[in-house]
């Protein structure tokens, strides 16, 4: 039998539930079993502790339910970023979940199914860090001393007999360049030359069949075409570029580059309505 509905401060009983789903009391139970109470709170209380800062309103937000969502179970909030705060001496960096040591980032578009608490993560401006470059058998290039949350200045070039530089990467056989324009120092950091072999370095040719030309590229060994700009051709619109002059395949500008490549223009005539 149906037991009489149990109570609990700032919430309604909505149903007994059994793996998550409302408990059926007319279902014959062959078994020993444990029924859950479900209950409904509508509202999500997000705290923001700001960790020495300026104060930072806390939040109580109306649950979302998706559509699929008949019994009200899953509802969720996704929280608004409020205003930084600030604090004297130190830059805001982000939001985090974690307490301790290594705070992650908080995402904003998270769903968030229960009360929460944010911590405010900050860093001290004027704390630098060493990025150190190793030239990996070239000549020596000076480390630099750069302020946190700034970019590290891309040196110029070393050089060694044999090979032809690459670029700068987090380690030495890496095939990703590490991009100074975007990535900010937040640690101390050792960059790697990236050396490649005059065989490890392809010519990647565009056959544009009638239309503008297009420049060809050289590529290293692991690395990616860059895709150009659409060549033009009069009376014809461009239809994309492919592996062989068939048209079979479609050439992917993600596939790593391990040859000399000859890609191929496709032309579709222009229908012309008189």
């Amino acid at each position: 039998p149906e037991p009489e509905a149990p109570t609990k401060e700032g919430c309604e009983f909505r149903f007994w539930s059994h793996y998550g789903s409302k408990f059926d009391f007319e279902s014959p139970v062959t078994s020993d079993i444990t029924l859950y109470a479900e209950w409904f709170d509508p509202i999500i209380t997000v705290t923001f502790d700001s960790n020495g800062g300026t104060p930072v309103a806390s939040l109580e937000l109306e649950k979302t339910y998706d559509s699929w969502d008949t019994e009200q179970l899953y509802g969720y909030v996704i929280i608004p970023e409020p205003e930084a705060p600030t604090k004297e001496g130190y830059e805001f960096k982000y939001w985090s979940q974690d307490v301790g040591e290594y705070q992650s980032e908080f995402a904003f578009y998270t769903q968030v199914q229960s009360d929460i608490t944010l911590y405010a993560v900050w860093y001290d401006p004027t704390e630098t860090f060493t990025v150190t470059f190793d030239s990996n058998g070239g000549t020596p290039v000076d480390s630099q001393e750069v302020l946190i949350n700034k970019n590290a200045v891309e040196p110029e070039a070393p050089a060694r007999d044999g090979y032809v530089f690459g670029f700068w990467a987090t380690s030495p056989y890496s095939d990703y360049p590490f991009a100074f324009e975007n990535e900010v120092i937040t640690y101390d950091i050792t960059l790697y030359a990236r050396w490649y072999a005059p065989s490890e370095i392809y010519t990647i040719s565009f056959e544009t069949d009638g239309g503008t030309p297009v420049a060809s590229q050289r590529v290293f060994q692991g690395q990616y075409v860059t895709e150009p700009e659409s060549p033009e051709k009069e009376g014809y619109n461009f239809a994309g570029w492919f592996t062989d002059e068939s048209f079979t395949y479609y050439y992917n500008f993600w596939d790593s580059v391990y040859s000399d490549i000859t890609i191929y223009a496709k032309w579709e005539e222009k229908i012309i309505c008189t």
